[in-house]
């Protein structure tokens, strides 16, 4: 064979989303486990490579282009479409949307997420649209619209059917309503106030599929087969009830996404050929120039080349403050311009802005299932069927074995059928974790998932990359000493130099100097790697390194300035620390924590900065390699957070228990890497976090404790309780939902 016995391939050949799809992931599988010579695939870790294990005797040149071959067919065959989807009360409606589509022809897979109101659906484009998707959803009962469209708020059509519902169950409940009108005014009132969840049931029960809807209705419709005509549209209004409440305060908690949504510019105005041109914003390309209004939101990534304002970014970013903007600064789409009209180019598509990626990771973190989530569903799998069975075996055995007469029987088994499905407790932990993500986002922070919240309430150690996240990522002079001569004669000599030379030690002394006299120089010269060299008056200047002036000192970060050979002042550098970077260390050492600074700086300037800060431990002189190797070692011992910015910093935040970055100044390899982005730079954000992940592991154990207390009580009431009322479970059942996402709503203060 003419190379090693594993091919491993990037996923790059695949489009991004079908990179996340498992239905792709399993059919590129599936078909390269048929190619001849191929032992076992597996995609790694985080599903953007795929490695091919090889048979001995294995042609890997042929094995690796049938590979491209079969991931190009997978990905030119099926689209995937990301909606956001209206209109759900509970997790029962996303499972029937889920069953709707994939009846549809040409939709390979759906999957709905209630937490985030998001669907994906993979289809093949030449048997449907996304139209016609819509469609669909729409004949179900349902809306959807693009990803980056507003949440609508739902219609007051609810609200009326409740009302009317409500006022006949009344009526029919008076002793002055005729007999003859009573049972049809009860039905009436179940039909009014009940007929989605009636429509979705019945639909639901036609598909085999027991969701709420389902589950209710039966019980519904059978407490009117035995004569519960008051009981059954009872029930009815009292479900219904529930779901609206339940959904309009879930509504509440996906907040941030829809103000971050809010911000979204449907439209760019874009200059081609001498006009200016509305068109929509994904039709944008790299290097137009986009004008961009007063009070208009930015419609592109990209640099200013025209015009002054300034930029509100805060609902991007959380950052308060508005931003400076003229010709060559960088703006954000979706922040709100001010007074002035700018001309921005366009530096990336729309797909690959700041805010189009925001919004995604966003939402893919609310959706992302901790493992407390997948515990608990495979809980709900089995949950659900086990007390249907257990209603119909009371139902028929009541009676038979027991001599329990039949109303009674059906009674309890109606109320096990309305105890059965487990939403509460499904939506315990999606709540909390959609609430807790967007509260992180109005302070500036992104956290993809709430399996790094949970981290990052048990973490007792952080270790801080210290150029660029605790200090700001540039030199300053923090003191000149004078060897010989007038100090104010010397800064004048160095800022004659300084001022022209563009390398940041350099622009470091002239911001020292800046009140100091110019002189006249000749002969200026800038040597590379070593300083800059001038004729001042009759004598010889250079401002440089110790091996540049020939002076055997090599104490600390120093740059020296020496007349005729001989050193007569030395400049000191060092990291400035970001101006709230001692707080949050104190405060996270409030939290319990340890603070160790990394870096690859000298231990002069190292130690400085973790006094200053009154940090816990540091190292100096790290390379890349050493810190992973640091934090790994760390991490093995007990749990760990890695805060970086930069490329140098990717390694060790991938081997963190949770990883932290600090984006506006990071590089895209760092934010990548990272559970954790903090957009706005802020330092401050970092102990609120963590104050955050222990209020919200608080409420995960409340709601998900309160929600299997409360069912276990439903059901034993249910067994034991000779003739219950429908109304008490169907109240327990959607108050427990209820309470749940209030509770959940805490984290938002």
């Amino acid at each position: 064979m003419s190379r090693n016995s594993t091919i491993t391939l990037g996923c790059d050949r695949l489009p991004p989303e079908a990179v996340g799809c498992l239905s792709c992931i399993d059919r590129v599988q599936n078909r390269l486990a048929l190619v001849h010579g191929v032992r076992a695939v597996e995609f790694l870790e985080d599903k953007k490579a795929v490695r091919i294990y090889l048979d001995d005797a294995a042609d890997a040149d042929r094995i690796e282009r049938s590979a491209i071959r079969v991931m190009q067919e997978v990905a030119a065959g099926l689209t995937h479409d990301t909606f956001r989807v209206g209109g759900m009360d509970c997790p029962g409606c996303a499972r029937e949307i889920e069953i709707g589509l994939t009846k549809l022809p040409g939709v390979s897979s759906c999957t709905v997420d209630f937490a985030t109101a998001r669907m994906k659906v993979e289809y093949d484009r030449a048997r449907t649209d996304a139209e016609r998707i819509r469609q669909e959803v729409r004949k179900l009962g349902f809306s959807a619209s693009s990803l980056f469209d507003v949440e609508a708020e739902s219609s007051n059509l609810e609200i009326i059917t409740l009302g009317v519902g409500g006022a006949l169950w009344v009526i029919a409940s008076l002793e002055a309503t005729p007999d003859t009108l009573r049972i049809p005014l009860f039905v009436l009132a179940g039909l009014v106030s009940g007929w989605k969840m009636l429509l979705s049931g019945l639909f639901g029960l036609s598909k085999l599929a027991f969701t709420m809807n389902t589950l209710m209705a039966v019980a519904v419709i059978g407490a009117a087969a035995v004569g519960e005509w008051s009981e059954a549209s009872s029930v009815a209004w009292l479900f219904s009830l529930g779901t609206l409440l339940q959904a309009r305060t879930y509504r509440r908690t996906r907040a941030a996404i829809s103000s971050l949504a809010e911000c979204a510019p449907k439209t760019a105005r874009v200059r081609r050929d001498g006009k200016v041109l509305e068109m929509d914003v994904r039709q944008v390309q790299v290097g137009d120039e986009v004008e961009i209004l007063p009070h208009a939101h930015v419609s592109v990534d990209g640099t200013v080349v025209e015009g002054i304002s300034t930029i509100d970014n805060s609902a991007l970013t959380g950052e308060p403050e508005p931003c400076y903007a003229s010709t060559g600064s960088k703006v954000l789409t979706g922040g709100i311009n001010g007074q002035g009209r700018l001309v921005v180019r366009a530096d990336v598509e729309f797909a690959d802005t700041t805010y189009a990626r925001t919004l995604d990771l966003i939402e893919k973190g609310q959706s992302s299932r901790s493992k407390r989530q997948e515990l608990i569903d495979r809980f709900s799998a089995w949950y659900t069927p086990t007390v249907i069975g257990l209603a119909a075996l009371y139902a028929v055995a009541g009676p038979l074995l027991f001599s329990v007469p039949w109303e009674h029987s059906l009674r309890q088994a109606f109320w096990l059928l309305m105890v059965s499905c487990p939403c509460a407790l499904v939506i315990s932990t999606p709540v909390a974790t959609v609430a807790a993500i967007g509260a992180a986002t109005k302070h500036g922070a992104l956290v993809k998932g709430g399996s790094a919240l949970e981290a990052l309430a048990s973490i007792r150690h952080w270790v801080f990359d210290k150029t660029g996240t605790l200090t700001h990522a540039r030199l300053e002079v923090e003191k000149i000493v004078t060897l010989r001569g007038d100090q104010a004669r010397w800064m004048s000599v160095a800022a004659t130099l300084a001022e022209q030379s563009s390398h940041p030690v350099s622009r470091a002394i002239s911001r020292f100097v800046t009140e100091a006299e110019r002189l006249p120089a000749t002969q200026v010269r800038d040597i590379a790697g070593s300083g800059m060299v001038g004729v001042i008056g009759s004598n010889e200047y250079r401002l440089g390194s110790a091996e540049f002036v020939e002076t055997n000192d090599r104490g600390g970060s120093r740059t020296y300035l020496s007349e005729d050979g001989e050193v007569v002042a030395i400049f000191e550098f060092g990291d400035q620390p970001k101006r709230i970077a001692r707080e949050s260390v104190q405060d996270l050492h409030k939290l319990g924590a340890k603070i160790t600074l990394l870096s690859g700086d000298d231990e002069h300037a190292v130690r400085s900065v973790a006094e200053g800060l009154s940090a816990d431990d540091w190292k100096a002189n790290v390379k890349p390699d050493e810190k992973a190797h640091y934090v790994e070692s760390l991490s093995n011992v007990e749990p760990v957070a890695m805060v970086g910015d930069g490329i140098n910093d990717v390694a060790a935040l991938q081997r963190a228990n949770v990883a932290v970055a600090m984006g506006a100044a990071g590089s895209e390899a760092a934010i990548e890497s990272a559970e954790i982005v903090v957009l706005n730079d802020s330092l401050a954000a970092i102990p609120w976090l963590v104050r955050l992940s222990r209020r919200y592991r608080a409420i995960l154990l409340q709601n998900v404790s309160f929600s299997l207390a409360t069912k276990a009580g439903l059901i034993v009431a249910g067994l034991l309780w000779t003739d219950p009322p429908y109304w008490v479970a169907v109240a327990g059942d959607m108050g427990v939902s209820l309470l749940v996402t209030l509770n959940a709503l805490r984290l938002r203060a």
